[in-house]
Parts: structure tokens; C-alpha cells; sequence
């Protein structure tokens, strides 16, 4: 083997292997309900609608100084997690450049991420609906 198919090789086998780091993807990655989901948010912040943006969370999640546990909570606080990095991350973001993870769906650089959740908090149900677990503010 020349030392160029064999440097050609070794690349192919350091994507592969960064590829199983990252772990899948997830089964729906670029849904509608996905598009949906931001496009609400988007609007929602747009609007200064609190108690909107409070019905796309579940509770309890987390903020880079803490936990956040109730609706309650995070009305009180929606000034210090909603800064002007995060509305700016939600309002740029396109539907088509959405990042997936196992974990997830990203928004922005890691500011927000939501996936989906059934009623009871899992995520194993017919009628999952998108919800914001995390914000890295």
C-alpha cells in the first residue's frame, strides 16, 4: 500500500471513529414537529410571552448556575435565563440547521436544547412533544 492510500485510510478511519464519539442521531432528526417546535419559540420569545415559552419546558431542567423545578421559578427568573445571547440564538436559528444529538436538538451554539417528551416526563409514548431541557445561558 503507497503511502498516500495509507494516509487516505487512516483519515476515513479518524471520521469513523469521531463519527462514534459524537453517538447517533436521533430517528426523527429534522422533523416537522421539530420545525414546529422553534418556529413557536421563536414567536413566543418574539413576544415576550413568559407563560408561552414556560408551556415549552419541562421541569425540572437546567441552567448553568442551577436547577430550575417549577413554572413558578422559572417566571420568576426568565430575565436571567433568557439573556440577550440566548433570544438572539433562538431567533437565528433556521429549521434546516437544526444540530442533533442523542441527547437532543440544539439551538444556537448550546444555548437551548429540547427533545421530545411524552406527559408523564419520558420519552417512550404514541404523541411525544418537543421540550426545552437545558439552557446554557
Amino acid at each position: 500500500m503507497n503511502k498516500r492510500v495509507a494516509g487516505l485510510r487512516g483519515m476515513a478511519l479518524a471520521v469513523l471513529a469521531l463519527g462514534t464519539l459524537a453517538g447517533p442521531v436521533r430517528a426523527d432528526a429534522g422533523s416537522v414537529r421539530d420545525a414546529d417546535f422553534l418556529a413557536s419559540l421563536q414567536q413566543a420569545v418574539a413576544d415576550d410571552d413568559h407563560a408561552a415559552v414556560s408551556d415549552m419546558v419541562t421541569y425540572p431542567f437546567r441552567i448553568s448556575t442551577g436547577t430550575v423545578s417549577t413554572p413558578e421559578q422559572f417566571l420568576k427568573y426568565y430575565d436571567a435565563i433568557f439573556t440577550a445571547k440566548v433570544k438572539r440564538a433562538i431567533a437565528n436559528q433556521s429549521a434546516d440547521s437544526l444540530f442533533y444529538r442523542d441527547q437532543g436538538v440544539m439551538i444556537g451554539d448550546g444555548e437551548v436544547w429540547f427533545n421530545a417528551f411524552c406527559d408523564d416526563g419520558g420519552q417512550d409514548c404514541d404523541a411525544p412533544q418537543d421540550k426545552i431541557f437545558s439552557f446554557n445561558n
